[in-house]
């Protein structure tokens, strides 16, 4: 494996945050951790990813962004705790007649316990520092 060139090596399909990069700097070879470079990158990089469409449940962190349809007045939404640096774009994309509203709990949050979504178009824009979900930005949604 020593004498491989890079370019022959397999593949990797996924990263993890323990996974280790080889790091030149300052002319000493050393290792970076996924996680460590992660969190120092200025903004989060996206490449080709898909959001979800939720009607119920939980609320994907590793997603940058998720859309709520609006269509059962039983449906719980969750957003879980998050880790440093994670960005959350939530949209209510699809809203029926007779549900109300779609209310998001949202766990480790500063300043916001509950999202509460009524209408097509209604946003939020939410990022995690030190642990918590701070709300950084939203559109028609009542936050509290």
């Amino acid at each position: 494996m020593a004498d491989s060139k890079v370019s022959a090596l397999t593949p990797a399909t996924t990263l993890n945050l323990t996974d280790s990069f080889l790091l030149v700097q300052g002319g000493s070879s050393l290792q970076v951790t996924a996680e460590v470079l992660a969190l120092k990158m200025p903004s989060r990089i996206i490449i080709n990813e898909a959001s979800e469409t939720i009607t119920t449940g939980a609320i994907a962190t590793n997603k940058l962004a998720s859309k709520i349809a609006i269509a059962d007045p039983s449906a719980a939404y969750s957003l879980a705790a998050g880790t440093h640096g994670m960005e959350k774009q939530i949209v209510c994309n699809a809203a029926s007649g007779s549900v109300p509203n779609a209310v998001i709990t949202v766990t480790s949050g500063s300043g916001v316990s509950t999202i509460t979504f009524d209408a097509v178009g209604d946003s939020v824009f939410l990022k995690n520092i030190d642990g918590l979900w701070y709300v950084l930005g939203q559109n028609g949604v009542v936050i509290a």
